[in-house]
């Protein structure tokens, strides 16, 4: 949302002017035993380089309006 707004997201912008996007649920309890996750302290969990979906996502929520372009 960020990269769209060009600034960090207002309350405003999270409410009236939110844009649902597509979002990604991972198996946490797996993923953090990923060979390239890294803690740096800002987020939970970051994976370095790539990231194979089929085998670390569980759901993937894309909103209705998006379904027949993806």
């Amino acid at each position: 949302m960020e990269r769209k707004l060009k600034h960090f997201p207002t309350d405003e912008d999270l409410s009236e002017n939110f844009t649902p996007g597509v979002r990604f649920f991972f198996k946490y309890d797996k993923i953090v035993k990923h060979p390239n996750a890294t803690f740096e302290g800002v987020l939970p969990l970051k994976v370095k380089d790539e990231v194979v979906l089929s085998d670390w996502v569980h759901t993937i929520i894309i909103p209705l309006d998006k379904r027949n372009i993806l």
